[in-house]
């Protein structure tokens, strides 16, 4: 009986220890879980390689795209995540979309801000796509605007595709592809190139 006694004693006491082991490896993962969720990692991650693919097309393979054919140096690759905005009936004939790009300053002003938002909110009422470039200010006001409209926006990088930036604009930037629009690059995942300086062409 004291054998048993013991040898039970032994057991409770290892258990007792894997116990607390674990809890502890699991106190540490939570701790780096929410330094990285703080720093906004995990967010990014998620974005990246999880939630939606990253295709690429040249820009005269799409209707709404093949227009940038026109200008003096047209990309030779667009990469993007989301769908590209579909043609639309008019007359009997299936047609690009109308749309609108509306851009400008980081440090709007108040009234700036209102006639963007209510510019990109009645345009999208209106069926008109509207394009901007996801940075702070005016242009993410824009974006912000279509959507509330229950509209299709496009915004054009000036970063790789795997790098939103400002990184908080990533939840933006996946309500634009919840709700059938498109985040736009030219340059790949990836891309080595200082690009903090690049503006979207076009």
């Amino acid at each position: 009986r004291v054998s048993k006694a013991r040898n039970f004693c032994y057991t409770t006491s290892s258990i007792a220890k894997i116990i607390i082991y674990l809890g502890a490896v699991w106190d540490i993962f939570v701790s780096q879980l929410a330094l990285l969720y703080h720093t906004g990692e995990i967010m990014s991650t998620l974005f990246t390689d999880f939630f939606v693919k990253i295709n690429q097309m040249s820009p005269l393979e799409h209707s709404f795209t093949e227009v940038l054919d026109t200008i003096a140096l047209t990309p030779r690759l667009l990469y993007f995540r989301g769908e590209m905005p579909k043609n639309v009936s008019k007359n009997g004939k299936s047609v690009r979309p109308k749309a609108v790009a509306i851009v400008g300053s980081r440090h709007n002003t108040k009234y700036g801000e209102e006639v963007a938002y209510r510019l990109a909110y009645e345009l999208a009422k209106r069926g008109v796509v509207v394009v901007s470039g996801l940075a702070y200010g005016i242009d993410t006001i824009a974006h912000r605007g279509c959507l509330d409209a229950g509209g299709v926006t496009v915004a054009v990088l000036g970063t790789p595709i795997d790098k939103i930036y400002p990184r908080a604009h990533e939840p933006v930037a996946r309500q634009i592809i919840k709700q059938g629009g498109v985040v736009i690059s030219e340059y790949a995942p990836q891309h080595t190139q200082q690009y903090q300086y690049t503006w979207p062409r076009g």
